[in-house]
C-alpha cells in the first residue's frame, strides 16, 4: 500500500543547526539488535576468504617463480590475487552498506526534528511539517501480526515513510508525539485557512467550506458538496464517505494526513 516517494530532501529541505532546534526531547531509531551479529560475522568470512585468497596467491606466484622463472609467476598467482581484490572490495562496500544502515533515526527537538539516513542528516522546524499519517496493518491470515504505515507530510505528494528510521516497537509512540506538536500548530491554522476560502490538501482528499473534493486520478479531483454527503465515518482502518445516493468512497486512513483535524473540520464546518 506504500505509494510514498522518499523526499527530495537534498533540494526541498532547508538546513539549520542543531543549536537552533532547542532541547532534545527523544530519539528514536531503527532496531539492528537482531542482525548485527549475523552482518558482523557475513564480514569477517569475507574478510577472512579475501586474507586467504591474498596469501595463496602470493604463495603460488612465488613457487612458480622458483621453479619455473618470472614468466610463469603471473599466470599462476594472478587468479587468486584478482579474486582477493574482489573480495576486499566487497568487503569495504558491505562494510559501508552496514554502517549506513545502522545510522538512522529521528530526533525530536522543543523547535522541530532531525532525520539520520545513513550518512545525510535532515532538520525540519515544526512549520515545514504540513502534516503525519498513520495506521495499523493486519494480514488476515496471521491475526498475531502486527504492523504499522506511518509518513511524515511535507505537502499533499511529498512524504517521508517513518518506518525507514524508527523501529515497529517505537513507532506509535513516535506517532503521538509527532502529532502532538504538529497538531497544536496545525488546528488553528487550517481552520483559519477554511475561513478564508482555502483549499486544505489531506492526501487524496481536498476540503473547502462548501464540501470535500476526491481524487480520481492525478491532477482530478470530483467536488462533493455537502449536501450530497450523508456521513463521513471510521471502520476498521477505513475512512467511509457515504453519499446521499447510496455509494460509499473508502480510503485507507493511512493515506490520510492529520486525520483527527480532517475529521473535526469537517464537524464544525459540514453544518455551517
Amino acid at each position: 500500500m506504500q505509494i510514498a516517494e522518499a523526499v527530495d530532501f537534498t533540494m526541498q529541505a532547508r538546513r539549520q543547526s542543531i543549536g537552533g532546534m532547542g532541547k532534545e526531547i527523544v530519539n528514536y531509531h531503527q532496531d539492528q539488535a537482531g542482525i548485527l551479529p549475523f552482518r558482523i560475522l557475513f564480514l569477517m568470512i569475507i574478510f577472512l576468504l579475501a586474507t586467504f585468497c591474498g596469501i595463496y596467491g602470493f604463495w603460488r606466484m612465488e613457487k612458480a617463480y622458483t621453479q619455473w622463472g618470472p614468466a610463469a609467476a603471473p599466470a599462476w598467482g594472478q587468479p587468486w590475487l584478482y579474486l582477493a581484490a574482489g573480495l576486499g572490495s566487497l568487503f569495504v562496500i558491505l562494510s559501508l552498506i552496514f554502517f549506513s544502515s545502522s545510522q538512522k533515526s529521528l530526533t525530536i527537538y522543543q523547535n522541530g526534528i532531525t532525520i539520520l539516513t545513513g550518512f545525510r542528516k535532515m532538520v525540519f522546524t515544526w512549520s515545514e511539517i504540513a502534516g503525519i499519517s498513520f495506521a495499523q496493518e493486519r494480514v488476515a491470515w496471521l491475526p498475531w501480526w502486527r504492523s504499522y504505515s506511518a509518513q511524515i507530510w511535507f505537502d499533499h505528494k511529498r512524504k517521508f515513510d517513518l518506518r525507514k528510521v524508527v523501529s515497529t516497537k517505537s513507532l506509535p509512540e513516535c506517532v503521538t508525539r509527532l502529532k502532538a506538536q504538529i497538531y497544536t500548530l496545525r488546528e488553528s491554522q487550517n481552520r483559519y485557512e477554511l475561513l478564508e476560502g482555502e483549499k486544505l490538501f489531506f492526501g487524496p482528499l481536498q476540503l473547502e467550506k462548501s464540501g470535500i473534493s476526491r481524487a480520481k486520478w492525478p491532477g482530478n479531483y470530483q467536488f462533493l458538496g455537502w449536501e450530497k454527503i450523508y456521513k463521513i465515518e471510521i471502520q476498521n482502518g477505513d475512512l467511509l464517505v457515504n453519499l446521499t445516493s447510496g455509494k460509499t468512497i473508502l480510503y485507507s486512513v493511512g493515506k490520510i494526513p492529520n486525520l483527527e483535524i480532517f475529521l473535526m473540520l469537517i464537524r464544525e464546518f459540514q453544518n455551517l
